[in-house]
């Protein structure tokens, strides 16, 4: 079983970074990111420094540097133009990527200082600067890649935009709203069961919509009610919860906040709300 309390949210990973950069050499003149996670860290800091940043391989290939305007540090117009860069990854555990990252870099006449949010305790002779050490990250971008298979998972909100009053007429604008929704989210692994508030008369139409757009899972759990009516008259998130207790799963992925507390009240089982990407636990 997973263990979601290393799950940490935006705001302390911002938190982290900020009052970790007195830790980064003052002639650092490059932040370069190591796709993919890298990039969201990497950027942060070059903001919070006033330095240019790019990817690995943007670098690689010598592609030419935004200009920013900062007096803390020499202008960068080409990659190649830096002495000293910044090397960064979200996290690292065994260091594969930030070996390979570096193993490509070996070539170049450059000086390179390794960084990290976090490390796994047995990780952290793999960098030169870390932040924090944490077993078994769960971070806002990795948290839905691990755990949909072993997850109950809402649909609208995190596979596709909530529906839009407009179109919430439980009749044709609903429907056709359904068929043409576009994906915001597609998991690459199986999700163990979707749990949903859609009525069961729309079964049909939702498993060809995830069909469609390749998103795998084992069980679909619709609300077994004929209209919007007697929707009106149950509360979603309770039912919701009833499945998440009798699953067996570890987590429940859901968008609205309401619904994700009260299942969490329900169950005292982890919830990752997607509306502000943080663990209810």
């Amino acid at each position: 079983m997973l263990d979601f309390h290393n799950s940490r949210d935006f705001n302390y990973i911002n938190a982290l970074i900020f009052n970790n950069l007195y830790k980064i050499p003052e002639d650092i003149d490059l932040v370069v990111g190591v796709p993919r996670s890298g990039l969201i860290i990497s950027t942060m800091i070059a903001e919070y420094r006033g330095l240019p940043s790019t990817d690995l391989y943007s670098f690689l290939n010598n592609i030419p540097v935004q200009k920013i305007a900062s007096e803390s540090c020499a202008p960068i117009f080409n990659c190649n133009d830096a002495k000293h860069i910044l090397l960064v990854d979200d996290a690292v555990g065994y260091g594969i990527s930030m070996t390979n990252a570096k193993n490509l870099l070996k070539n170049k006449n450059i000086k390179i200082t390794t960084y990290t949010v976090f490390t796994e305790d047995y990780g952290k002779d793999k960098v030169d600067i870390y932040c924090q050490i944490l077993k078994d990250q769960f971070l806002p971008w990795s948290t839905l890649k691990r755990s949909t298979p072993i997850a109950c998972c809402d649909i609208d909100g995190v596979l596709t935009q909530d529906v839009p009053d407009w179109a919430n007429d439980d009749g044709e604008k609903y429907i056709n709203y359904l068929k043409n929704q576009k994906p915001m989210y597609v998991p690459d692994r199986e999700i163990a069961i979707l749990v949903t508030g859609r009525l069961e008369k729309y079964r049909n139409i939702t498993e060809e919509w995830l069909k469609n757009h390749k998103i795998k899972y084992r069980k679909l759990i619709m609300l077994n009610l004929p209209n919007n009516y007697e929707r009106a008259k149950i509360k979603v998130g309770e039912f919701k919860a009833q499945v998440y207790k009798q699953s067996g799963l570890g987590l429940f992925i859901e968008s609205d906040f309401n619904e994700a507390s009260t299942i969490f009240d329900l169950t005292k089982k982890p919830v990752f709300c997607t509306k502000i990407c943080q663990m209810l636990m």
